[in-house]
């Protein structure tokens, strides 16, 4: 919506909403909250849980590499939302964050933490496996009656916004 500064519409909603929550996207997703997440929380409260459910739930699906790369475009993206949020979340709030995990009084678990990548990809490599998911995930959609209308109309959406 705002790449192509138009307003939300039900159509889009529901595109964007189905490719969030399909295959290696939300996997990649799901891996790139867990990171964001743990940049701001103490160490040891990592919690990657529903990133492995999600992996075990896909296991007979994803081969190792598609794995991997998920993981490292993950967190390309993650860095990106950590950069934009590190000027929102100061110093104050991170004290107070962490007050609140010393409150809750939950022992810490360095377990996850092992989950967590430095690995990166450069812009160009990154663009590319977006679209790539993007695109399965748009074939995907448009294969399944139930968003076939929708996406239709979409497309015709967006067709009308290149001419």
């Amino acid at each position: 919506m705002y790449f192509w500064e138009v307003e939300k519409t039900y159509e889009i909603e529901v595109f964007v909403q189905y490719i969030l929550a399909s295959g290696t996207v939300h996997l990649m997703n799901e891996y790139c909250a867990h990171t964001v997440e743990g940049r701001f929380i103490p160490h040891g409260y990592q919690n990657y849980g529903s990133f492995n459910s999600i992996l075990e739930e896909q296991k007979d699906e994803l081969d190792h590499d598609t794995v991997v790369i998920s993981l490292v475009l993950g967190n390309t993206i993650a860095e990106d939302i950590i950069h934009l949020l590190e000027h929102f979340i100061d110093e104050d709030l991170r004290r107070e964050i962490k007050q609140q995990y010393n409150k809750d009084q939950l022992p810490p678990s360095y377990s996850q933490i092992g989950m967590e990548t430095t690995d990166m990809m450069d812009g160009n490599s990154r663009n590319e496996l977006i679209m790539g998911p993007l695109a399965g995930s748009f074939d995907a959609a448009m294969k399944n009656p139930d968003f076939k209308n929708v996406l239709n109309e979409f497309l015709d959406t967006f067709k009308s916004f290149n001419q």
